[in-house]
């Protein structure tokens, strides 16, 4: 089965309101679909535990306990899904492009090329393309995460793109886009280049 990125544009300020409005629709469906699937009771209850906290304080991360961090991680994807008519999610990849390929993206730390280690202490100027390195970034955070989802923001998506362009153009860009032809442009820059000529944010999703 594929693992891939894909990624859609969506409202951002419909988003937000989502986040505030339509916290319990996303905890249930989550809920309910494992019932549906006659998941063990002992599996279901944590995310009926997280959920509830989640309808009651909101998508926040902060102060959770580590090993609540995934199940938060579902409802906010989940939340793309039963809110996609409400916050106008679109898709707009030409293709799906995989973690492979991002992984070899600028990071926290300077490679030169793919096969290479990181060299520490060189400080990238890069703060959105680490995310889709390291596999995602959660709401409300500023640092890589690896929850498999990234929700940026008008601005951001902004800045992404410039970042992404920054990369193209540089000898390591350069070297990524030859072993891998053109696939960053089209599929990632390409869809980034779409949402914002929608005036709209972009959400990208491993799945």
């Amino acid at each position: 089965m594929s693992y891939n990125w894909s990624f859609h544009s969506f409202d951002y300020a419909k988003f937000e309101h989502a986040l505030t409005h339509s916290r319990e629709k996303a905890v249930n469906a989550v809920v309910d679909e494992m019932r549906e699937l006659d998941f063990k009771p002992n599996a279901i209850e944590p995310y009926v535990r997280v959920g509830k906290r989640v309808i009651e304080s909101g998508f926040t991360y902060a102060g959770q306990p580590k090993g609540d961090l995934k199940y938060i991680d579902r409802f906010v994807f989940e939340l793309f899904h039963v809110c996609a008519s409400d916050i106008d999610i679109q898709p707009e990849s030409p293709e799906f492009l995989s973690p492979i390929v991002t992984a070899e993206l600028p990071g926290q730390s300077k490679k030169q090329f793919f096969w290479s280690r990181p060299k520490p202490g060189a400080e990238r100027e890069y703060i959105y393309l680490p995310f889709f390195q390291h596999a995602g970034r959660r709401l409300g955070e500023q640092v890589p995460s690896a929850c498999e989802y990234v929700a940026l923001d008008l601005r951001e998506t902004e800045l992404l793109k410039d970042e992404l362009e920054k990369f193209l153009a540089s000898a390591e860009g350069e070297q990524l886009d030859a072993l891998h032809p053109n696939i960053i442009r089209r599929d990632f820059l390409g869809a980034v280049l779409t949402t914002l000529g929608k005036g709209k944010a972009l959400h990208a999703q491993l799945s």
